[in-house]
């Protein structure tokens, strides 16, 4: 028996796909990201390893200025480089003929450390290296001294 496209199985199309990972902390709408690069995962109801995907991104949830980061059989991306702010991925099954709706868009926060606390955390630690550096050529110098 054959099973139309269109069928539902599980609560959604054998043509849709959705992320799998990152996954969300229950009760989050957005991954929250302090690095700057993200690995997607994808999948279908249906895997197939002849499927073409398309990943694209964009910077707002209405996908206006939308870009496509992947195009392929794979069903993972990683994306690097990420600039501060929110970012918004979508997959759908990639067909000539008749392209699978989108996935749901999954947002992504990249928080990344205030420079003001890098520059205190980086003065801090080279307060210690010089304090540190202090102490180990003063005993070096007192233990020279005493064994003279």
């Amino acid at each position: 028996m054959l099973i139309p496209l269109s069928a539902q199985t599980s609560g959604f199309s054998l043509r849709t796909v959705e992320f799998i990972e990152p996954t969300l902390e229950d009760g989050a709408t957005a991954i929250n990201n302090t690095t700057g690069h993200v690995d997607l995962v994808w999948s279908t109801q249906a895997p197939d390893p002849k499927i073409t995907y398309e990943l694209a991104s964009a910077p707002t949830s209405e996908f206006e200025a939308s870009v496509t980061r992947y195009q392929g059989v794979d069903t993972r991306s990683f994306v690097s480089g990420l600039p501060g702010g929110s970012h918004y991925f979508r997959v759908r099954i990639l067909d000539s003929e008749n392209p699978g709706p989108w996935s749901r868009p999954l947002e992504v926060d990249v928080n990344y450390v205030e420079r003001s606390q890098v520059k205190w955390l980086m003065a801090l630690g080279t307060a210690c290296l010089i304090a540190t550096t202090l102490i180990i050529v003063g005993g070096s110098l007192k233990t020279r001294k005493e064994s003279n």
